[in-house]
C-alpha cells in the first residue's frame, strides 16, 4: 500500500522514494520465483508515469502473473483508487504500508488481524506505531523487511508475532466492533 508520491519532495515523498520502494520489490518478485506482490497505489492514475522507467519493471513482474497492480479508478473525479486498503490487504498473505507517518491503512488491515508490516524510511519520530516490535512489524528498509518476509514464508509456522499489532491494537482502536464510522 502506497501514499502516493508527489513532484516536490518538500511537501510530499518525491517520485525518486517510490520509484526506490517499487523497484526494490519488483527485482524481488522477479528473482524469487514463488513470491507474488499486490500493489494498492493511493492513486492509481498516475501511477506508471509517476514511476517513469520502473513502469517497465512493474510490467515484466506483471507477465509473471505474481504480480497484480488495482488500479481501478473509474468513479468520475475520483483522485484515488477505487479499491479500499481492506481489499489489498485481504488478497495478500502480509500486508505492507510503505509509509509509518500515515498509517491508517495499515491499521485498516492489523484491525482485521491481517499480518501487517509498516516500512520507515522517512523516519517518523512522534508515532504510536513506533512502539510496534521492531524487525517485526516495523521495518526502516525495504531489505530487511523483505528479507524478514522471506524468512516467515520460509518458516514452517512463521515467526512468531511477525506482523503483529496486538501490543498497541487496543490503544487505537479500543471498541473493536467496527462501527468506529458510526461514532465519527
Amino acid at each position: 500500500i502506497d501514499e502516493n508520491s508527489g513532484d516536490d519532495s518538500r511537501w510530499h515523498t518525491g517520485h525518486e522514494l517510490q520509484c526506490e520502494n517499487y523497484s526494490y520489490i519488483l527485482d524481488k518478485v522477479l528473482e524469487v520465483s514463488w513470491l507474488g506482490v499486490i500493489f494498492k497505489p493511493k492513486a492509481a492514475q498516475t501511477l506508471r508515469k509517476r514511476l517513469g522507467p520502473i513502469a517497465n519493471l512493474l510490467e515484466k513482474a506483471e507477465a509473471t502473473g505474481r504480480c497484480y497492480v488495482y488500479e481501478d479508478d473509474s468513479v468520475k473525479g475520483r483522485y484515488s483508487t477505487i479499491a479500499p486498503p481492506i481489499l489489498a490487504g485481504l488478497s495478500a498473505d502480509v500486508c505492507v504500508h510503505g509509509h509509518l507517518d500515515s498509517g491508517t491503512a495499515a491499521l485498516e488491515c492489523a484491525l482485521e488481524g491481517i499480518p501487517t508490516l509498516l516500512i520507515d524510511r522517512e523516519g517518523t519520530i512522534d508515532s504510536k506505531l513506533n512502539e510496534l516490535p521492531k524487525g517485526k512489524v516495523v521495518f526502516k528498509d525495504w531489505p530487511s523487511a523483505i528479507d524478514a518476509l522471506l524468512e516467515h514464508f520460509n518458516t514452517p509456522e512463521g515467526v512468531p508475532g511477525f506482523g503483529d499489532w496486538s501490543s498497541i491494537i487496543d490503544d487505537l482502536d479500543p471498541y473493536r466492533d467496527s462501527m468506529a464510522a458510526n461514532r465519527i
